[in-house]
């Protein structure tokens, strides 16, 4: 009964995400197989972890704009590949914030790309937080990041402005 309704969040999150970027992709990805995310993401979750499925798994991260996933699911290789995470945080470890994330920036733009929200927020929430991480990186970035550098200092861009975003989910 649990996985159902958090199976409904994450389809209804992709939904919010979709009205905006309707050609996005998502993919599912982590271990354990309950639910059919079919119509609404790529399912690449295995019910046992092998050196295969991690490597498969770290490709798909490494292609991520955005990786959505639970404190606690293993969010490190996730976050050491794709440009941004939203990370789905349980009161009882506001405390260990950070602990499984890998933080891949060392100016403004990790406060940008890391975004945490309690383990009740809402799917509009979420999506917004996704939504929003893609949708102004590219004026955050003008103003925060690339007005404090000179040209040959500059940081490189990860994550280029492309309407069909990838945005994948942790599971």
């Amino acid at each position: 009964m649990l996985s159902a309704r958090q199976n409904s969040l994450v389809k209804k999150t992709i939904e919010l995400i979709r009205q905006k970027f309707p050609q996005a992709n998502f993919k599912i990805a982590g271990l354990g197989t309950t639910g059919d995310f079919s119509g609404h993401a790529q399912d690449e979750r295995k019910n046992e972890m092998t050196a295969s499925a991690e490597k498969d798994w770290c490709r798909i991260y490494a292609q991520s704009h955005v990786v959505v996933g639970v404190h606690g699911s293993n969010m490190l290789l996730p976050t050491a590949f794709a440009a941004g995470c939203v990370e789905i945080l349980p009161e009882e470890r506001y405390g260990n914030m950070v602990q499984d994330i890998s933080v891949r920036y060392s100016d403004r733009r990790q406060l940008f790309f890391y975004r945490f929200v309690d383990q009740y927020a809402r799917p509009t929430s979420i999506a917004g937080k996704v939504i929003a991480i893609i949708d102004d990186y590219h004026l955050y970035y003008h103003n925060m990041c690339s007005n404090l550098y000179r040209a040959e200092d500059r940081p490189h861009d990860p994550v280029p402005r492309i309407p069909d975003a990838d945005i994948y989910a942790v599971d």
